[in-house]
């Protein structure tokens, strides 16, 4: 497994949560049908020489780079507790990564929100508050109330903390 994440001594990985692979399957099979439509289009594309085939380049690197780049963010996206911090890791592109981290012992509350559809389902977003404010920290993700719950023990368990 690859290191995606240094502790610091004493610092202990609680949870390390990714957006379920449900919730990225259109993208994927968006990714799939750009990269495949070209393929059925080839003879009518070839038909008209250089442009045609310039056409079908295109299509078919694009789609690709499509299908890339979201697999690439959903490997990459994780909501990560520490017995110390919680970090919320987001790849917005090929290149550009958003790191939040905000230390447990700087929270004030943790809220787990699940509206609409995801609700049914198990899915939220969980949402801190912090001396700075509140904000919600995390995509969408599964058994938030779970995490809610680990956070809370976490932070009930710190003696410098004081109870939610």
């Amino acid at each position: 497994m690859k290191t995606f994440l240094l502790l610091t001594p004493g610092e202990t990985l609680e949870l390390d949560v990714r957006a379920p692979l449900l919730l990225w399957i259109p993208r994927f099979v968006i990714g799939g049908a750009w990269t495949l439509a070209p393929l059925f289009f080839i003879a009518l594309l070839l038909r008209e020489g250089t442009v045609g085939v310039f056409l079908f380049v295109v299509l078919l690197v694009s789609g690709l780079m499509f299908l890339f780049s979201s697999w690439r963010r959903f490997s990459r996206t994780r909501f990560v507790v520490t017995s110390l911090r919680v970090v919320w890791m987001h790849q917005r592109g090929v290149f550009s990564k958003d790191v939040e981290e905000m230390p447990l012992a700087r929270l004030k509350s943790v809220q787990a929100r699940q509206r609409g559809l995801s609700a049914l389902f198990g899915y939220g977003k969980i949402r801190v508050e912090t001396e700075g404010g509140a904000r919600t920290v995390s995509g969408m993700l599964p058994r938030v109330r779970a995490i809610q719950e680990k956070i809370l023990f976490l932070l009930a368990e710190r003696p410098s903390v004081s109870r939610l």
